[in-house]
């Protein structure tokens, strides 16, 4: 149901999610003056795009995390099961950060550079995991106060 705000936070993170798996997430300017491109897909010369090292778990962990979020928005009747998916995503999400930073760890030392840049993209993990949170707090919410009417109508038949 597109209405409730908690769909909204989950459709936000949703976007966000889809947007990192095509932005780049950091550059890395190489100790041979090679610009570098990391993305989740993998890393990248930015000169002529070839791909320098795949990341294939990164990309699985994000296709994952992507259905949970349909799924989530899709089980919104059964709203136990969507705080469950909801605190799931946020597991995964973590161990996102955990294996992009794994990469990052893993490319300074094969590459040693001179410099790099985060980007954007770098801090769309954890703002999907505020959202996460913040949806799985009102659906929280919304079973409480279902649970609270249920309870009414129980005493008044």
């Amino acid at each position: 149901m597109i209405q409730r705000i908690q769909t909204l936070y989950l459709f936000v993170s949703l976007v966000l999610v889809v947007l990192m798996l095509f932005s780049p997430i950091a550059e890395i300017l190489a100790d041979s003056n090679k610009l570098l491109v990391f993305k989740s897909t993998g890393l990248y010369e930015a000169e002529n795009g070839k791909m320098i090292i795949k990341t294939i778990p990164v990309i699985i962990l994000i296709s994952v995390i992507i259905l949970l979020y349909i799924v989530s928005i899709l089980t919104f009747k059964r709203r136990v099961l969507q705080a469950r998916i909801c605190m799931l995503n946020i597991l995964l999400l973590l161990g996102l950060v955990g294996l992009a930073y794994y990469y990052l760890s893993f490319i300074f030392r094969k590459t040693e550079p001179l410099e790099y840049s985060l980007r954007l993209a770098a801090i769309y993990p954890f703002i999907c995991i505020i959202l996460t949170f913040l949806a799985y707090r009102n659906i929280r919410k919304d079973e409480q106060i279902v649970k609270s009417i249920d309870k009414i109508r129980k005493t008044m038949n």
